[in-house]
């Protein structure tokens, strides 16, 4: 049974990227460069958090098999956000190019992610661009 639950863990991180990075609009995404407001470039963090589950907020042990396969590149900072409420549930870090398993508290969530190259930090993320 736990190699379907990956299955459909990995199929589903495939069809939600594929959906967010089709269904973007390029033009209402980002602005203009004549538009975007010049900033300090933000420094690097000191370091890249270790892989694997960095915030667990949801008070329940973690009992759910859960696997990130991601491609050579970029790094990738995953949020799973309670279904229901809305409210931060769990943070992961996945280096890339390297296959994640953790386990998770049972629940229904949504994922949001970012990623890129140069880490500055969970307020900044990987920055701007």
């Amino acid at each position: 049974m736990s190699w379907i639950l990956r299955t459909v863990v990995v199929f589903g991180l495939i069809g939600g990227g594929v959906y967010l990075f089709a269904g973007a609009d390029p033009s209402t995404t980002r602005p203009s460069a004549a538009q975007a407001p010049t900033a300090a470039p933000l420094p690097p963090a000191a370091s890249r958090p270790a892989a694997g589950v960095v915030t667990n907020r949801t008070g329940r042990p973690p009992e759910a098999p859960f696997e990130i396969v991601t491609s050579p590149g970029a790094d990738y900072f995953l949020k799973l956000v309670e279904a229901g409420t809305g409210q931060d549930a769990l943070t992961i870090y996945v280096r890339g190019g390297e296959r994640l398993e953790v386990t998770v508290p049972l629940g229904s969530y949504r994922m949001r992610y970012a990623a890129g190259e140069t880490w500055r930090g969970e307020t900044h993320l990987f920055g701007p661009g």
